[in-house]
Parts: C-alpha cells; sequence; structure tokens
C-alpha cells in the first residue's frame, strides 16, 4: 500500500509454486512464499530478523527487486493485524401479511447451496475432493450465529430457493436404503461416530416425523457433528446425509423468520417521536428517524427492538444534544447545513460517528478549493472556467500573493511569489481584470527570461469585448522581464507592467503588441483605455505541490 518507492498501492499475485503459497510453523508468524517472499519472525518488534524476498512465488511488480516492500531484505515490524472473514450484514426490506419490515440479511461467505447440492448424485468420491461435510460447514457456522443472536436477526432470502432444493432432493425409500447403508460404513467403531450415527440416523430415516418439532435440538446436533475433527478421516460421506443437515437449515430458517415477524406485530412507533438527547427534547418523525436505512437513529426505530419511553413519552439518548438540530435538519432535507464560520465541525463529526451518518462525515471532510476560488477579483464562475481553459494542465492552482493582503509594494510580490514555478497573475483597475501567465519563475534579479507559453489575458476590458486570450507572438527570449524594484513584467516593450506601489501611483502601465498579439483592431491601451493606469489589487497563483 506504501513503499519507499512511492509506487501506487500495488497486488502481487501468486505465479508458481502455489503449493508453496504459505508457511505455517508454530515458532513464526505469517510467511508467504517458497522463497520467504513475505516472513514475520517470532517477536518481530524486537528485532530485525523479519525479511522480504519477493519474487519467488508471487510476482514482482514490474522494475523492482526483492526488497520492494521496505527498501531493504531485513526489517523491524512496527505492528501487524490480520483480518478475519465473517457475515456481512446488510439491510433489506420485506413484506409479511402486508406490512413493510426492515431487517438485516446474512450473506454467508460461502458458494451458494445449490451449486454444491445440484452435483449430489454424481458425486464421485475421492481423496482429492473435500468432503461434503467440510464443502458444507460454513453454512452451518451461519447456523450458529442465529442461534447465539437468540432470533433477532433474521430476513432469509433463499426460502424459495430452499423450496425448489427440497421438492429436487426429495428423499423416498431408495435413498432412505442408500443413507441407512452410509451410515453403517462411516461409524466405524470410534465414539464420536457412533455418536454421529445415534443421532442423525433415526431423524434420517423416520420421514414422517416434522421437521418443525426440537429445531434448535436437532441444529445443536448437526453442530456437534460438523464439529468432529475425527470425520475429517472419512471420505465417504454420503451427500443425503448433508442434505439431512439441508433440511434442518430450512426449517430452522423458517422457524426465526416467524419469530421475529411475532414479534414486530408487537412493535408499534407513533408517527410523532419525542426525543431527549441529554436534556435538549425534540419533536420529529419516524420517516425522518428512517430516513437513512443504515444509520444508528433508523436502527433503534426499525421496530426490531423492544424500546419503551420514559414516563413523559420522550425516548431518551444519552448524548450531548448541543448539535442534534442539525442531524435532524440533514435527514430531513439531505444536505448539511450550518452557520457561517461554524467552529463545533469536529464535534458534529464525533456525533454523526456515533449515529452512523456517513453522509453528514462526508460533508464535513476538507475539500480542496476550486481553480482560483480563493480570488476575490475573478468572482465569476465562467470567467475562472475560460482562463482555466487556457492554462497548461498543471495540477490545483492555489493563492501565493494578494497586494490588498500583502501590500503593494514590489518587496512584498516577490516574497511571496520569487521561485514559486509557473503563476498566474490577475489585475484589477478600476472595473477592469486582466493579467498573465508564465510557465517559469519570478526572481528579484533583473532580466529577460525566455518563455514558450506565456500568454497576456483580458477577461472584462473597456471595448465590451468577450474575455481574449492574447498570446506570445515574437521575442519568445523577452516574455517576461524580473525586477526587485518592480512588480511583474510582461514583454519586450513592457506589454503589461505592474510597478512599486501599484495602488498609490500611475506608473503601472500596458503597452501591447510588441511581444504579445493585440487583438484585431485594438491599440496598445487595450486593457485598461489608458497605457498608464492605477491598480485595485492585484493576486498571483502558484501550483498546489
Amino acid at each position: 500500500m506504501v513503499n519507499p518507492q512511492g509506487v501506487a498501492p500495488s497486488k502481487m499475485p501468486l505465479v508458481q509454486n502455489q503449493h508453496n503459497a504459505i508457511c505455517c510453523y508454530s515458532s513464526y508468524g505469517p510467511t508467504f512464499g517458497g522463497g520467504r517472499d513475505l516472513h514475520i519472525v517470532n517477536n518481530a518488534n524486537t528485532s530485525d530478523s523479519s525479511y522480504s524476498n519477493l519474487g519467488h512465488t508471487y510476482k514482482l511488480p514490474t522494475g523492482q527487486q526483492s526488497t520492494f516492500f521496505t527498501g531493504a531484505r531485513n526489517f523491524n515490524v512496527t505492528d501487524y493485524e490480520l483480518q478475519h472473514i465473517s457475515f456481512i450484514y446488510k439491510r433489506s426490506l420485506f413484506s409479511e401479511g402486508g406490512s413493510t419490515f426492515l431487517a438485516p440479511r446474512s450473506l454467508p461467505q460461502a458458494p451458494p447451496l445449490d451449486r454444491t447440492l445440484s452435483k449430489a448424485h454424481q458425486f464421485q468420491y475421492s481423496k482429492n475432493i473435500q468432503p461434503y461435510h467440510l464443502r458444507f460447514y460454513p453454512y452451518f457456522q451461519n447456523i450458529h450465529f442465529f442461534l447465539e443472536e437468540k432470533c433477532e436477526k433474521g430476513h432469509f432470502t433463499r426460502l424459495h430457493q430452499y423450496q425448489k432444493e427440497e421438492d429436487r432432493y426429495r428423499c423416498n425409500s431408495s435413498s432412505k436404503k442408500l443413507a441407512r447403508e452410509t451410515c453403517q460404513e462411516t461409524t466405524g467403531t470410534e465414539p464420536c461416530a457412533q455418536k454421529w450415527h445415534q443421532d442423525l440416523f433415526p431423524f434420517f430415516v423416520n420421514r414422517s416425523k416434522s421437521f418443525k418439532l426440537q429445531i434448535k435440538k436437532k441444529i445443536k446436533i448437526c453442530l456437534r457433528i460438523f464439529h468432529y475433527r475425527s470425520l475429517t478421516s472419512h471420505e465417504k460421506i454420503s451427500p443425503q446425509l448433508v442434505y439431512a443437515a439441508y433440511r434442518i437449515l430450512i426449517n430452522y430458517e423458517c422457524d426465526i423468520k416467524w419469530t421475529l415477524l411475532n414479534k414486530l406485530e408487537h412493535v408499534h412507533f407513533s408517527s410523532t417521536i419525542l426525543l431527549n438527547v441529554g436534556g435538549y427534547r425534540f419533536t420529529t418523525s419516524l420517516q425522518t428517524l428512517t430516513k437513512d436505512q443504515n444509520s444508528m437513529l433508523a436502527a433503534m426505530f426499525s421496530g426490531k427492538f423492544e424500546m419503551k419511553p420514559s414516563e413523559d413519552g420522550a425516548f431518551f439518548i444519552d448524548r450531548d444534544g448541543t448539535h442534534f438540530r442539525f442531524i435532524l435538519n440533514y435527514l430531513r432535507n439531505g444536505k448539511l447545513t450550518l452557520p457561517e464560520g461554524a467552529s463545533f465541525l469536529k464535534e458534529l463529526a464525533d456525533e454523526a460517528e456515533f449515529y452512523q451518518l456517513q453522509g453528514i462525515l462526508e460533508e464535513l471532510k476538507p475539500k480542496a478549493p476550486k481553480d482560483f476560488e480563493e480570488s476575490v477579483i475573478l468572482t465569476n464562475e465562467e470567467h475562472r472556467s475560460k482562463l482555466n481553459g487556457w492554462l497548461p494542465p498543471y495540477d490545483k492552482w492555489h493563492l501565493l500573493f494578494r497586494a490588498s493582503r500583502d501590500g503593494f509594494t514590489a518587496q512584498a510580490f516577490h516574497a511571496k511569489c520569487d521561485n514559486k514555478g509557473p503563476t498566474v497573475t490577475i489585475v484589477k483597475s478600476g472595473n477592469n481584470i486582466f493579467g498573465g501567465f508564465t510557465e517559469n519563475p519570478w526572481n528579484s534579479e533583473w532580466g529577460y527570461h525566455h518563455c514558450s507559453q506565456s500568454f497576456l489575458f483580458s477577461v472584462v476590458n473597456p471595448h465590451g469585448l468577450a474575455p481574449i486570450k492574447m498570446p506570445l507572438f515574437k521575442y519568445g527570449e523577452c516574455a517576461v522581464y524580473c525586477d526587485g524594484s518592480s512588480g511583474p513584467i510582461f514583454g519586450a516593450g513592457h506589454d503589461l507592467c505592474i510597478s512599486h506601489d501599484a495602488n498609490r501611483s500611475t506608473g503601472s502601465y500596458s503597452n501591447l503588441g510588441n511581444t504579445y498579439k493585440c487583438p484585431t483592431g485594438h491599440q496598445s491601451t487595450f486593457l485598461t483605455g489608458a497605457q498608464y493606469f492605477t491598480v485595485t489589487d492585484y493576486e498571483v497563483f502558484g501550483i498546489h505541490r
């Protein structure tokens, strides 16, 4: 993600020796690759024995060496973390009995069940193929989750699919016989296998018994069976046994769904809700509180939790309510509106994070200003866009100097703008707005400097012409003139010159047509209507580095 070469985040895939992808050893930390492409040692923070040797099993980024990660073979580990793949929960709407409910749905990280089971009758037992009970295990972890959550979560999108699978794999007398034979074949003499036989065999062969009876007991049995480590040695696990467990899953989900729906029938929120947030009282609607379905407020008032108001009828939230009105207004209007110069942004961000309102957090992130947005001279968006279109494709422009803020003296200009790379100068004289661009930096030493991309421009002029660019047309070696006793100067004949103390004297002047092309039909005084002028204000922008 971050490396000493400054290369963007890179993925290094397996390219060879997949059987050596990782190395597991009790005295090592995580180790990847047969040649130890990445090796974390024991006590990695107290020694530099951890090392990387990229390129053996995992592909090196193009043009990089085996020390790509840190710049050296050995390194000391400041910290490291391991992330565990778990279940993903997303909110979704489902309807039952004419009512709509908001509930999470679980998406287990495993292949679809129908894809796993559809080949059950074709399954060829082989040591090279993962046993069915191991292939099915992630789904039982999912069941275990539901069991622990005591039916608090449950939205089951697979029920229709399950019914199709039930029809496809409905057990008949021949499958019962196969199941009986398979159970006898796999029991052996191991106590755990005997227990497996005793638990599942009666359940599987007795199809007259309702699956909805004693569901929780049966699910615990399945979990116990699938935790038997010794079963990993049994390769001939019958698909019918897996299917029996599959049926338990179907019915257990049905049971949870109806439990949840019965619970929700008794939960009702009024359309108007009174809140007490840390002593501040607010009246709002259920629609407002549940508008952002991923927020904590939506979860609180979704009906999934048995919330009871205080004696005064208000729901109490133990948070500082000082800024809660901005949160409610955001939910009502879909945008965050704050007073000018608000100084409580950090506190508001903390509250938004608590309520899980990602939209507010996004709006509170500092945003880089648009090009020339900082200008107090070039305030027209169309004029900014026009100037941007004339400029070479540099990065963002930012304000280096403003005469009305930093001073109109030549010294103030050079202190802020010398040696700052390409610049744009924007000048205002009365109602006229004009300026120039140069790709070469200003300095305080007298002399002309060659440019090939420099130009002058006029945005507002006394002739009423639309914004116009005036390019170099000769004497490129005299494109700009640097003088420590003056402001910015463009052109051999000083097509544009900003003088020292330009706001108090008429020493600034324009003499267009010497180095920069004058608009057709106009004279050297095009910019202001006169050769000499007083500067109301001027700004210089540089590239954001």
